[in-house]
């Protein structure tokens, strides 16, 4: 369980996860979402700027 989870200094569990996304809004909808206490603020990363022109 620990593998995968955080426990808080309040007995709360958050995933141990990192979001990476350049395009900011879809961090902002995350944080905005009924389930933004899941995610500490320092697991989210977000660019300034879309990637929209990048291909692979």
């Amino acid at each position: 369980f620990n593998t995968f989870f955080n426990e808080t200094g309040s007995n709360k569990h958050i995933p141990r996860v990192i979001f990476v996304n350049l395009e900011p809004t879809v961090i902002d909808e995350v944080c905005a979402d009924t389930f933004h206490q899941l995610f500490h603020p320092e697991q989210l990363i977000s660019g300034k700027e879309d990637a929209a022109n990048n291909f692979a």
